[in-house]
């Protein structure tokens, strides 16, 4: 089956003329089927390959936000698919209020990540974490200094001036991962289609993993989760 699409735009840009007696007839010409039916057929390809698993995590019935939950059992091929662009990935955590925001930052392998001073103090930023050590030195309010993410693994952020100051970046090797909102909402799109498991992470609440089978491209799974504070 061949179907005829008409844009404006590209009647006003030059289709006129020469192709116009073709779209008053609903004739499409050889080469925008070809264009069409390639874009088509590859949206559609991507489309039956992948599903969305979402839901919504809970601590004792309230909300649970800033939990990672990553896809994990994922063959090669598939933790590599879209790691084209991942040189150009960026991703910010603000130094404010003596704080590290946000609290938990999950990026993919070969992020930069900037850690700008906006309070009026002074700040450092390191880890020691096996993942990433680093060690950004001290720098004053308005300065901004940045870490490339080259390792898979959590990595604890921390202030040697503010003891108090803590947060998380969790590098992913794949781009199925999402952070939990403020309703404790989730959902990693794309996700392959196959038998996977769910993997929720938070530094005050742990691990937990749950199986989950995608049949079918486009289909969308629920799944819920409610966890528990480590004693």
């Amino acid at each position: 089956m061949r179907f005829t699409f008409v844009f404006p735009h590209l009647w006003e840009s030059g289709v006129r003329g020469k192709y116009a007696p073709f779209r008053a007839f609903g004739h499409t010409p050889s080469y925008l089927s070809w264009w069409f039916g390639d874009y088509f057929a590859s949206s559609a390809r991507g489309f039956f390959r992948a599903g969305t698993v979402k839901g919504t995590i809970t601590i004792g019935g309230s909300p649970a936000s800033g939990v990672v939950v990553s896809v994990e059992g994922l063959p090669n091929e598939s933790r590599k698919s879209k790691i084209s662009n991942i040189e150009s990935e960026r991703a910010v955590i603000d130094q404010r209020d003596k704080k590290f925001i946000p609290h938990v930052l999950p990026v993919r392998v070969g992020t930069r990540v900037n850690f700008p001073n906006i309070d009026d103090v002074w700040h450092n930023v390191f880890s020691t974490s096996e993942a990433k050590k680093f060690d950004l030195g001290l720098y004053p309010p308005g300065n901004d200094r940045n870490v490339t993410f080259d390792k898979p693994g959590v990595v604890r952020i921390l202030c040697n001036v503010h003891p108090h100051m803590e947060a998380y970046v969790v590098v992913k090797e794949h781009p199925y991962f999402a952070l939990s909102d403020t309703r404790g909402n989730y959902r990693p799109d794309e996700v392959p289609v196959g038998k996977f498991r769910l993997k929720f992470w938070q530094p005050e609440l742990g691990t937990k993993v749950e199986p989950f089978n995608m049949v079918r491209g486009g289909e969308v799974l629920s799944v819920n989760m409610n966890l528990k504070r480590m004693k």
